[in-house]
């Protein structure tokens, strides 16, 4: 592993651990080692390690909705009763 790639792992560790990816992080390796292996492409290593951790999404990347149509005040007022 070069340095470059040494750099990019442990940031990459560092960015599931924020978004309380504990599980994720620590199968990485694995799941590198295994599209190595397998010749995998990157959405399907993201999808593998994703699936794989038991942890529950960070709060932040919880979808509510589509977003309102641009120049729309939907999504500043509360809904109606």
């Amino acid at each position: 592993m070069t340095a470059a790639e040494a750099t990019s792992y442990q940031r990459l560790r560092e960015h599931l651990a924020y978004l309380g990816m504990s599980a994720a992080a620590e199968h990485l390796s694995e799941h590198l080692d295994k599209a190595l292996k397998h010749k995998l492409s990157p959405t399907h290593v993201l999808e593998n390690l994703l699936d794989d951790g038991d942890d529950p999404p960070h709060p932040s990347l919880v979808l509510v909705g589509p977003p309102a149509p641009s120049g729309s005040l939907a999504r500043h007022r509360p809904p109606s009763r």
